[in-house]
């Protein structure tokens, strides 16, 4: 099965057994289309991958910062990461004989739309229309889906108050918690919820505080590390 987008790659740099992979952000992946679309016919997707190979050596951090005991220490990334501004700019076609660029029919075929539905909303002074389409619902959570996968595979970068906190990752990658248990009764009293959807959850002491819905800026580990860091004040 072919993990690259780019044809041939796979077959290329078979050799390459730990090749690093990753996907577009919401922020990339009108570039990136851009950019590959002048090479190869099929239109590169959100769930499309890049290998590492296709990125010029300082796009890639392979090191994140932290501050242990008061002093900045680099620790080797479990999965690096591509820096905002990357673009693939390497080895973005491969020759071969018989070379075909064309993907099989049935791979460049378009997906059929899914059906949706009408979801009714009231009106309201500032928007007179009674509804609104599930396709508009539907773009937001696709913009940020790809956020929240990368934020999935990075979730350790998160910076954690104290050991007293823990983060749980869903294995359908559907939603990332993260916990705080009291010392005191080992009971669970502040949560936070994050969604693929990018439904953000917060509860306190079984009550739930806060619940909006987080535009991709915010599906970042920056921002839950600040966030985390107030809900621990509390």
């Amino acid at each position: 099965m072919r993990s690259c987008f780019i044809p041939l790659c796979d077959n290329v740099n078979k050799a390459e057994k730990k090749r690093k992979f990753f996907v577009a952000s919401s922020k990339r992946l009108g570039r990136w289309q851009e950019i590959l679309k002048k090479h190869h016919t099929k239109v590169f997707k959100e769930t499309d991958k890049l290998c590492e190979l296709h990125f010029n050596e300082e796009d890639i951090d392979t090191k994140f910062s932290t501050v242990i005991k008061g002093q900045i220490v680099e620790i080797d990334r479990l999965r690096p990461k591509l820096k905002d501004n990357a673009n693939p700019c390497k080895n973005l076609f491969y020759e071969k004989e018989d070379n075909v660029l064309e993907e099989k029919s049935q791979e460049t075929k378009t997906p059929e739309k899914p059906k949706l539905k009408k979801i009714k909303v009231k009106k309201t002074k500032k928007d007179n229309s009674e509804t609104e389409t599930a396709s508009e619902v539907a773009d937001t959570s696709k913009d940020v889906s790809t956020d929240f996968l990368n934020l999935y595979e990075e979730i350790y970068e998160v910076l954690l108050p104290s050991t007293l906190w823990a983060v749980f990752r869903c294995p359908n990658k559907e939603f990332i918690s993260f916990a705080y248990m009291n010392p005191s009764d080992f009971k669970v009293n502040k949560q936070i919820v994050l969604r693929r959807t990018g439904n953000y959850k917060v509860t306190l002491y079984e009550e739930m505080v806060r619940e909006i819905q987080l535009t991709s800026d915010k599906i970042t580990s920056e921002f839950l590390s600040k966030d985390i860091e107030e809900i621990d004040s509390i």
